[in-house]
């Protein structure tokens, strides 16, 4: 990868970001570069490196940005799955050789799958990560997006929504529905 970085540095006003085995080429919209994508289609193509160009200013920006939105819905559904088998008291699963069982021809096959196997080998009770997950806001901007176009992006909506929920210790919410529940209907919460 450090051979790829180092090409992709000398071009001038790019910015790069790195997600495992994809390289996001972020080119200035309103600035011409002195090198064409022609130019970099060929270079790449050489050192056997796929690129895909999307000539529109900004719509590779967009596609990054969904790309990572979706992102948070995956996680979500691997973290939830895995809460499910770490909490059940029916069976014991090793959960590190689940996720390794998972990362080799299962459908749900992934590099975030891959992710999370590495840091259950290490921990299977992931104590050295606390419980707050924080968003860095892609998952913001396409939900703010998808309501803007009006299209349904529930997963990703709620992936946020647990993420920003994770935030609080306590959550006033919980008392309130604490609350009501007891005042409607005497429930005690224990």
């Amino acid at each position: 990868m450090d051979n790829k970085l180092t090409y992709i540095a000398c071009i001038q006003e790019l910015l790069v970001v790195e997600k495992q085995n994809i390289i996001f080429l972020l080119l200035p919209a309103r600035e011409p570069t002195k090198v064409t994508m022609n130019d970099l289609k060929g270079d790449f193509k050489k050192a056997d490196i796929e690129i895909d160009f999307y000539p529109e200013p900004g719509s590779g920006h967009y596609l990054k940005m969904v790309h990572n939105g979706i992102e948070y819905g995956m996680m979500q559904a691997i973290a939830e799955g895995l809460e499910l088998l770490n909490t059940q008291k029916q069976f014991d699963f090793d959960l590190s050789q689940v996720t390794h069982n998972w990362s080799y021809g299962s459908i749900i096959e992934s590099a975030l799958m891959d992710n999370i196997h590495e840091e259950l080998a290490k921990d299977t009770q992931l104590t050295q990560f606390n419980q707050k997950v924080h968003a860095s806001g892609e998952a913001k901007w396409m939900v703010g997006e998808a309501l803007q176009e009006e299209v349904p992006t529930p997963v990703i909506s709620l992936s946020l929504m647990k993420r920003n929920a994770s935030l609080t210790e306590l959550p006033f919410s919980n008392q309130v529905l604490s609350a009501m529940r007891y005042n409607f209907g005497g429930h005690k919460e224990y």
